[in-house]
């Protein structure tokens, strides 16, 4: 079979954009991810993020580099793998992004055309639109 989108990973931002694109019934949309279905008890339950921690199946449970920052130490970083990403193992913490991070930090770490390309998406567009167009922003550079 051929695919006209071939989307890796199932976490939030690959589920809005194979869902965007598919949309559009002429769109062949294959959405891959390397874990299973994120329907397991500990995953439904906000406190069961104390067993998804710690649990290979459904996190990558990756170590960091050692850091000065840290006493020269690697960190602990799980991120999830499962349908639904680290957004499925959070705990259901949501956090609202600050807005002057966009204006402030990524100025300082990136190209301004992509900064403002951002901004600008970020302000007239949708979630699912503004992911689609920083990614085809990004490829430009």
């Amino acid at each position: 079979m051929k695919y006209d989108y071939i989307i890796v990973g199932a976490g939030s931002a690959g589920c809005v954009i194979a869902n965007r694109l598919s949309e559009d019934p002429s769109n062949e949309v294959l959405l891959l991810e390397a874990g299973g279905s994120d329907r397991r008890f500990f995953i439904q339950m906000p406190i069961g993020y104390g067993v998804t921690y710690h649990q290979k199946a459904v996190n990558w449970m990756y170590m960091t580099e050692p850091s000065p920052d840290a006493d020269n130490k690697p960190s602990y970083w799980p991120r999830g793998k499962v349908m639904g990403g680290s957004s499925s193992i959070n705990a259901m913490v949501y956090v609202r992004g600050n807005p002057k991070d966009l204006t402030s930090g990524l100025r300082q770490e990136t190209q301004a055309g992509l900064t403002v390309m951002f901004c600008l998406i970020l302000k007239k567009w949708s979630l699912g639109r503004m992911v689609l167009m920083t990614i085809e922003a990004a490829m430009d550079l």
